[in-house]
This record gives C-alpha cells, sequence and structure tokens, in this order.
C-alpha cells in the first residue's frame, strides 16, 4: 500500500490513477496533523499495519493546531479513521511519538522540520518504510537533510505523476531486500544464533551451516542472496569455499561477506583476492552488520536487475527467462509437473508505430508488461523476448487451465485504452499459442515451436484470440 501525504488535491488525484493503473492500493492524508494521528493509533486486535511506501510532501501544512480547535477536531477524527489501516507497534511507543510530535506543533518549530520528523519515525521502524519525499525547492540542505533521515529518493516538484509512481516502484524493489535470503556458514553455534536473532527482526530469512563439508549441497537447495562466511573453519577455510563458489559461473555473482576476527594486511588481501565483497571483524556489531549486508543486497539487485529486466517493460529479458524456463523444466521432469509455455503477440503493431508513433507503441508494450506481472509474476515466468513478443512460463498448470489464463489477460486487455498526442483513441489486441510440457515438447525449443505454431494459427484464425497447440 502507498501513503501519500499530500495537500495538493488534484495532483494527488493523479497519483492514485497511476498507482492505481500499477496495481498499488493508496491512502491519501492531506496534512501532518492527519499523518501523525494514523501513525501513533493502535488496532483494537494489536496488530501493526504500515504502508509498504510513503510519499511525503516537505512543505506539508500542519493542520494548524493551537489557533483553530474546531479544525484540531476534525483532524483527529480524521486520524482516528486513518489508524483503521494505518497503526503504531505498541502504545509505549505510540505516546512517545505523540510527545515529540506535540511539541514539534508549536509555533517555533517549521513546518519543514514536522516533516522531517515523520519521515525519520518511518525510517527508523524495524524493518524502514521506504519514504520518498516532495519538495518545492529542493535546496542542497534539504537534500542531505533527506538523506541523513533514511529518505529513499527526493524528487523537486513539478513531477509527473508517473515519474514519481516510478520512483514510488524502485524504491519498493529496492526495499525487499528485507525478504532476501542470507547463508551463514561458521563452526561457532552461538555466532549462528546471534545473527540469526539480529537479522531476523529485519525480514531477511537466515539459513546457518556450522559444518562446511555440507556447503555445496546447502548453496543448491537454500540460493542465497548473499553469503557470510567465518574464515576459519575446520576441514574448509572460508577462503577457500568463497574461491569455490567464483569458479562457478551460476554463483560468481552473489555478494560474499566474511567474518574474521583478524585485520592484518594478509588477511585483508587473502579475502578480497579470493572474491569476497566485504568483511567484518569479530566480535561483530549489529548495525555496522545489518548495514553491510544491505548495502551489499542493494547493489547487487541492482546490477542484477539491469542485466536481467527489460528496460523498457520491466518483465525479464529473454537471456534471465531461459535460465528460469530452463529451470521450470528441470523440476518438472524430476517432480513429473507440467509446465506452460505461452506466447503472446500484440496484433498488427507496425500500424501501431506507423500510424501514432514509437513512443506511443513503447506506451503499449509497456502497459502490456505491467499487466502480465500483475497477473502472474509471483513463481510464474514472465518476459519480453523481442519486439512485440512476450511469453509467459506457468510451472504446474495444465494446458486448459493456462489457457484460460490467458484468455482472462486478453479480456482485460482489451478494456486498455490509449490517447495519443493529437488525443485520439486507439486500443491493441494480442494473439496467442500455448505449449505443454511434456505432451507438447520435450525442450524449451520444441516448446517454444509448438506456441509459434499455435500463434499462428490463432492470427490466421482473425486474430485477437488464444489458441492451445
Amino acid at each position: 500500500m502507498l501513503l501519500i501525504v499530500d495537500e495538493d488535491e488534484s495532483f494527488t488525484d493523479e497519483l492514485v490513477v497511476e498507482a492505481n493503473r500499477q496495481g498499488l492500493r493508496t491512502e491519501v492524508v492531506r496534512n501532518l496533523s492527519v499523518a501523525r494521528e494514523a501513525f501513533c493509533s493502535s488496532n483494537r486486535n494489536g496488530n501493526s499495519l504500515y504502508p509498504d511506501v510513503v510519499l511525503i510532501d516537505l512543505n506539508l501544512n500542519d493542520g494548524e493546531r493551537g489557533s483553530r480547535e474546531g479544525d484540531r477536531q476534525q483532524t483527529f477524527e480524521q486520524g482516528k479513521k486513518e489508524s483503521e489501516k494505518i497503526n503504531c507497534p505498541t502504545t509505549a511507543s505510540c505516546k512517545q511519538h505523540q510527545q515529540r510530535w506535540d511539541s514539534s506543533e508549536s509555533e517555533s518549530i517549521t513546518r519543514l522540520e514536522s516533516s522531517y520528523q515523520l519521515l525519520a519515525d518511518f525510517t527508523n521502524l524495524t524493518p524502514p518504510v521506504p519514504v520518498v519525499v516532495f519538495a518545492r525547492h529542493g535546496n542542497f540542505t534539504e537534500r542531505v537533510q533527506v538523506a541523513r533521515l533514511g529518505g529513499r529518493a527526493f524528487l523537486q516538484k513539478p513531477v509527473l505523476p508517473a515519474q514519481a509512481i516510478e520512483v514510488v516502484l524502485d524504491a519498493i524493489r529496492r526495499s525487499r531486500t528485507a525478504e532476501a535470503k542470507v547463508m551463514v556458514v561458521d563452526d561457532d553455534p552461538y555466532m549462528l544464533a546471534a545473527l540469526r536473532l539480529l537479522l531476523e527482526p529485519w525480514g531477511v530469512k537466515t539459513l546457518t551451516l556450522d559444518d562446511p563439508r555440507q556447503f555445496w549441497e546447502t548453496l543448491e537447495v537454500v540460493v542465497p542472496d548473499l553469503l557470510i562466511l567465518d574464515i576459519e573453519m575446520p576441514y574448509l577455510t572460508g577462503i577457500e569455499l568463497c574461491l569455490t563458489v567464483r569458479n562457478d559461473p551460476r554463483w560468481s555473482g552473489v555478494p560474499i561477506l566474511f567474518l574474521t576476527a583478524h585485520t592484518d594486511a594478509k588477511t585483508v588481501h587473502q579475502v578480497f583476492a579470493a572474491g569476497g565483497d566485504d568483511y567484518v571483524t569479530k566480535p561483530i556489531v549489529g548495525p555496522e552488520l545489518v548495514n553491510r549486508i544491505f548495502n551489499r543486497l542493494e547493489r547487487s539487485q541492482l546490477l542484477r536487475s539491469r542485466a536481467e529486466t527489460d528496460a523498457l517493460t520491466g518483465v525479464a529479458n529473454r537471456r534471465r527467462s531461459t535460465q528460469d524456463l530452463s529451470q521450470f523444466l528441470h523440476l518438472a521432469d524430476r517432480h513429473n509437473q507440467s509446465l506452460c509455455f505461452a506466447l503472446l503477440d500484440l496484433d498488427c503493431f507496425k500500424q501501431v508505430n506507423d500510424e501514432y508513433g514509437h513512443a506511443m507503441g513503447d506506451t503499449v508494450l509497456r502497459r502490456l508488461g505491467e499487466l502480465l506481472l500483475r497477473t502472474f509474476g509471483g513463481q510464474d515466468v514472465v518476459a519480453r523476448w523481442g519486439g512485440e513478443e512476450f511469453v509467459v512460463g506457468m510451472y504446474g498448470m495444465a494446458k486448459r487451465d493456462a489457457i484460460k489464463s490467458i484468455e482472462d489477460v486478453l479480456i482485460n486487455w482489451r478494456s486498455e485504452e490509449f490517447v495519443d498526442t493529437d488525443d485520439r483513441k486507439f486500443r491493441v489486441s494480442f494473439s496467442a499459442g500455448i505449449a505443454e510440457y511434456p505432451s507438447d515438447g520435450n525442450d524449451l525449443q520444441a516448446l517454444y515451436r509448438a506456441a509459434d505454431e499455435a500463434l499462428y494459427r490463432a492470427k490466421a484464425a482473425g486474430r485477437d484470440r488464444v489458441m492451445g497447440v
């Protein structure tokens, strides 16, 4: 859920439309008083519900508490309604927040400082809620303060709603490092327990191993996003494990962080020569380790995203999706499961580019990519293989169900209306062919050929339809 804290009604209305189009639920708060009441109210059942991301205008109206009592009461009632959606973790912490905010509402404290306080309270949660900031001026001092307080992005108004929501989506993607899997290898059970207690409150799935001889089989089962290795262990050292990992192309990009009690030049040289990304000295300092882990995860995910994602549509590119589909085929063979491969192609797309321009054609491609991600995503494979051609891999799904799923997408796609710069409205259809493993092909190339034949028949039958092999 996206929480928007902004008093500009026309702008927030446009933001809501764009966010909903991208599949984001939204809540809008018009001033800081309402936002504060919402943040500091607890659910009756004791559960706390925070937004996935927050948009805050730094120059927001503070509600003018103390000067207009009636407005304060109205704000309070609005805050009570908002509190059903956004809540504090404990009553005690709410009181502490409220005491700070009450003092910040005096005339000596500026709106800017109150906005900073709200920003800090969201970013100080565990795990933190990502906050994107709007500002009318965007001077250097404001930018530095937002960065100090943990803001994820700084946008200077005026800004296009589509641009703002794209930054929001990027902040959400970056925040998902908290959902990462970290594998820790250390022969000290107390250290393993301490690391698990440190990382799990941040939402990091922490898997531990105390015997390095079981490293490889555990690595292939866990598929971690980051490795933490102790240097000195019996049987195998962390340096040897790191060298082994770096020798395999599948794992060459996984971040590796070392734990060591030594900081001499020889040890540090060994760490980086083996391919380590960073090291932390023992005894560990919790906040330092957490920051280093999240920094490495964010950089790794950013590089991976750029290498594996289609820049225009946001879906996987051909290289990444081929790897994922090959893995699906391996699992389907091992567990006797089906796998459906769908090939989608936009109808008469060249005419769209010729008549409405390539920029409008890019918009159509982006919109279809967004729809496919909203519909599938998760455990399915969604990719663009070039031009107007998209693929969807559906593991464990029978062909009849896959056809129904793609037909549902087509129904939704038919309602998508596009408007060019001359206010001309138009719609675009697509055709699709679907093949199933193993009945229609035993490998990815065979499935592609079979799906392509079904797609050809769908085009020949009049386009705007889905056909199976």
